[in-house]
């Protein structure tokens, strides 16, 4: 009978183990989202810069200024979900380990 509680009480262990493991997954696949809409984000503005010579900068400032923001808060977001995420995965090593012991 005692044989069959300990199997039931690591089933369950094994379990939660998986599910914090899917969690964790989850939230490598979100970072690497955010580090996508980072790159994509720094390939316009090099991109722009890279095609400065065709127009002038002086003359269309209504543009580049705005845009600029854009990107930078699109860069400080991104910077801000990563550590995020990072915080997060740690916590689910914390709770694999206290499951574990």
């Amino acid at each position: 009978m005692e044989r069959k509680l300990n199997d039931f009480i690591d089933f369950i262990l094994i379990g939660e183990i998986k599910l914090i493991l899917a969690e964790k997954h989850t939230l490598f696949a979100l970072m690497r989202i955010v580090i996508s809409v980072i790159l994509i984000s720094l390939f316009i503005m090099g991109f722009l810069i890279v095609n400065l010579r065709h127009y002038d900068a002086q003359k269309v400032p209504y543009f580049l200024i705005p845009f600029s923001i854009l990107n930078f808060v699109f860069l400080l977001f991104g910077f801000y979900l990563i550590i995020k995420f990072l915080i997060q995965i740690r916590h689910y090593d914390e709770m694999i380990k206290n499951t574990v012991q």
